[in-house]
């Protein structure tokens, strides 16, 4: 499936540029798409595949083991580049889940799969790592599936000038499990934009991890929780003082929030 979907005026694209799929009943077929090929389709709300159904879909019910997605394009920002649905994916992209993967960002690797090949593979044991620059690239990456959550764990530090939004939830910690004597992992903060840095909603996990705002920073909040339920554990927040005037706070919540073992210095 390639090049699909483009129609010189971007808003009279259709819905999916490859293929839509739409459930009807609560007995779902099987539909095997395993090995296929889509790049450089186009669609409103899905650049590769849409998935019309009334209700969250089992990871049996459509298989994908071997399909490479390339450079799809959702125009809406409420799509996905390569898979959406009007439903839950979380079966199939969730947190250790049919295509789960876990990923790991540093300073230190140059990687983006925003556009980039992707071929999709079943996690058995042990599922490869998908490694990243930095925590947006990550976000990029999960905004070309619905669903998609992943553990991103902090190795060493990573730097970020950009908004970061996770809108169905993330985990990200600074080392692989608490008996590691690796230290905290560093996200060096610097958004030139006034409006949080970090958004969140959905279920969320922060632990183990320096939140650092940097003096050039004029983001009045560094993380705006405005849903869901998040958990907060062994972090420190650093750094409340920057070039650019005006109220700021670490953490402004208008949901459900957990905050231990914690420390704050201005």
């Amino acid at each position: 499936f390639i090049n699909n979907g483009k129609i010189q005026d971007a808003s009279s694209s259709p819905t999916a540029g490859a293929l839509y799929l739409e459930y009807t009943s609560s007995q779902f077929p099987i539909i095997n798409l395993q090995s296929n090929y889509f790049e450089g389709n186009i669609g409103q709300l899905a650049g590769a595949i849409y998935i019309q159904t009334s209700s969250a879909l089992n990871s049996d019910v459509i298989k994908l083991d071997g399909s490479t997605f390339v450079s799809n394009t959702a125009i809406a920002t409420s799509g996905n580049s390569d898979i959406y649905s009007n439903s839950n994916l979380n079966a199939l992209f969730g947190l250790n889940n049919e295509y789960y993967h876990p990923i790991e960002v540093s300073s230190k690797w140059d990687t983006s799969l925003a556009t980039q090949n992707i071929t999709l593979s079943k996690s058995i044991n042990n599922p490869e790592t998908y490694y990243f620059k930095n925590i947006k690239s990550a976000q990029d990456f999960a905004s070309r599936f619905k669903s998609w959550n992943s553990k991103i764990t902090v190795v060493g530090q990573v730097n970020e000038d950009e908004v970061i939004q996770f809108s169905s939830g993330i985990t990200i910690e600074g080392k692989k499990k608490i008996v590691d004597l690796t230290d905290h992992g560093i996200i060096n903060l610097s958004s030139g934009f006034s409006e949080s840095q970090i958004i969140l909603t959905g279920t969320n996990t922060l632990r183990w991890l320096e939140f650092d705002r940097n003096l050039d920073s004029k983001s009045q909040q560094l993380i705006s929780i405005s849903g869901g339920i998040t958990t907060i554990d062994d972090c420190k927040f650093t750094g409340s003082t920057s070039t650019d005037s005006g109220n700021f706070a670490f953490i402004n919540t208008a949901a459900e929030t957990t905050i231990t073992n914690s420390e704050f210095i201005g």
